[in-house]
């Protein structure tokens, strides 16, 4: 089995990652929902893509829920969303740039 896939891949091989390679590049700017939340860079852009499942939206909605949290004096849609958009930024920012705590040091 090793060597036929050898074989395959000797053959075929080149054309496979060219392939995948073009399809990244075409669709890098596209955001599958089924990967769930993350960030990406398309050219100097920053995407992020924020999914949630319907009781986590119901319950960002919800007075109650917020009351229940502790987010009484501020909505926890925006404290929930800051702190996230926050941490995926920091994460994409790190990965393409490098961290910055580490250029003032």
């Amino acid at each position: 089995m090793d060597s036929e896939w050898d074989e395959f891949l000797a053959e075929h091989g080149d054309d496979i990652t060219t392939t995948v390679r073009e399809s990244f590049s075409k669709n890098a700017h596209l955001f599958d929902i089924n990967d769930g939340t993350h960030a990406s860079w398309h050219d100097n852009q920053l995407g992020i893509l924020v999914v949630f499942t319907e009781d986590e939206a119901e319950h960002l909605a919800s007075e109650e829920w917020r009351l229940k949290e502790g987010f009484a004096s501020m909505p926890a849609f925006r404290e929930f969303l800051g702190r996230m958009l926050e941490d995926l930024t920091a994460r994409a920012v790190e990965s393409r740039f490098g961290d910055p705590m580490e250029a003032e040091e």
